[in-house]
């Protein structure tokens, strides 16, 4: 996979020898990893692009986002709730539930 712009700032993606009109502006930040690209729209949303099909994968602002092992790893709103993208399905992740939760597994 390939992600290029033209001279009339459109972003493109190469991908199994097909080139792919994402978007008619060039983001501002985009990441990729193995067969997986995210970047940040017009709006600050994740939309991503993955074996060969365009995604939209937040429907909120992202703060911050990573690559991880095929997952995508996003802030939105605030840093104190992570989300995890994989394959389609979001997941929560809070760190203090997590704190929580190993404090009452240390009362037993």
């Amino acid at each position: 996979m390939m992600v290029f712009a033209d001279q009339g700032n459109k972003f493109f993606v190469f991908y199994k020898g097909v080139k792919t009109q994402l978007e008619s502006y060039i983001p501002t930040d985009y990441k990729m990893d193995d067969d997986i690209l995210v970047y940040k729209d017009l709006y600050g949303k994740l939309k991503g692009f993955k074996n060969g099909v365009k995604l939209d994968i937040s429907s909120q602002i992202a703060i911050e986002f990573e690559l991880q092992n095929h997952c995508i790893i996003y802030y939105d709103r605030t840093k104190a709730l992570k989300k995890v993208w994989y394959e389609g399905i979001e997941y929560f992740y809070n760190e203090e539930d997590v704190e929580r939760s190993e404090k009452k597994e240390q009362r037993y």
